[in-house]
């Protein structure tokens, strides 16, 4: 797998989406399709998110994973403001269940 390039506006959105307080891992060097950024939504979802320039689409690596992944938390941004306005409504979604994680016993 060769990681992808990035895209010019990757570093503006990453950055906005931590300053508004998202944890975010900056993940766009793992390639292979695998999405730019895992973010972890205010109300605990991560959510894939594939950053791309406005008017660009999907890579034939983008789409099978997004294939795969279909009912994953998965979302395309063009900007801050798509990236924003696109976790926000994560933000609101309600978790029925949550699983507890547990540390193995040494």
């Amino acid at each position: 797998m060769r990681a992808k390039r990035v895209d010019g506006n990757h570093a503006e959105i990453r950055d906005h989406l931590r300053k508004f307080g998202y944890a975010v891992e900056d993940t766009h060097e793992q390639g292979g399709g695998f999405p730019d950024l895992v973010v972890l939504s205010k109300s605990d979802i991560v959510v894939l998110v594939e950053v791309k320039m406005p008017g660009k689409g999907l890579t034939t690596d983008e789409v099978t994973f997004f294939e795969k992944f279909k009912h994953a938390a998965l979302e395309i941004v063009y900007s801050k403001e798509d990236a924003i306005q696109k976790l926000s409504l994560w933000d609101e979604r309600i978790i029925v269940w949550k699983p507890t994680l547990t540390s193995p016993k040494i």
